[in-house]
């Protein structure tokens, strides 16, 4: 979707190397290859991907040599010479996936509490245009609670991905009353966000820990 590639999914498998997906393809390979190079350099996760495009006769080379992830070097020259440990890599990857769905995370909220608060018309809620019942809150309040809780929700996905006991709250609450907390301070008492805290809180915590330990890699392809 992406790339807008017309595609076929094959199959998913795991080998030595790791898993990877199959695809087919009625395109034109030249084309696809250019694609899938563009997409290897442009997507923030790309340059951790190795696409590989083949046709009947052969496989289709790229033009440019992959540099390394974490100098200017070509990757073959630092894969050679060994000039970056293998905890350095794994260390550099991890925090730019993490970094990624963290700030896709960051985006999706922004962007869904945006969309709730400027839908109109709604039977008595705050909209760009009106408090409806509210007198006591108006858009520009919400606005203003909303970006303070968003680094809140990014917290609790940081925390989810550590948990190791995924029937341990505790956490999850005592984050939860800090921003409840927080809130009244800016609004002097008024709760526009407290049913979100809670709710958006759980979903992005058993997003959190459904990254780290059971997402499997067939449903990873349609997060990035």
């Amino acid at each position: 979707k992406f790339l807008n590639i017309d595609y076929r999914l094959i199959g998913s498998y795991n080998s030595f190397d790791g898993p990877y997906i199959l695809l087919s393809s009625n395109d034109e390979p030249n084309q696809v290859k250019e694609k899938t190079n563009f997409f290897e350099m442009a997507h923030a996760l790309g340059r951790f991907l190795d696409i590989d495009v083949y046709t009947k006769e052969k496989q289709l080379s790229r033009n440019e040599k992959r540099k390394c992830y974490l100098c200017d070097l070509p990757a073959h020259v630092c894969a050679r010479t060994k000039t970056h440990s293998y905890d350095e890599l794994i260390s550099h990857i991890e925090e730019s996936v993490l970094f990624f769905y963290r700030n896709r995370l960051h985006f999706l909220i922004n962007d869904s509490m945006i969309e709730e608060l400027e839908l109109e018309p709604k039977f008595g809620l705050v909209t760009k245009n009106t408090q409806g019942s509210h007198k006591d809150m108006d858009y520009h309040l919400m606005i203003k609670v909303k970006d303070m809780l968003l680094p809140y929700f990014v917290n609790v996905f940081n925390q989810a991905i550590k948990i190791k006991d995924h029937t341990d709250v505790s956490l999850f609450k005592e984050l939860g009353k800090e921003a409840e907390k927080l809130m009244y301070k800016i609004t002097f008492g008024v709760n526009c966000y407290k049913g979100l805290i809670f709710h958006m809180g759980l979903l992005v915590l058993s997003y959190g820990y459904y990254f780290v330990y059971l997402l499997l890699f067939d449903y990873m392809r349609s997060y990035i």
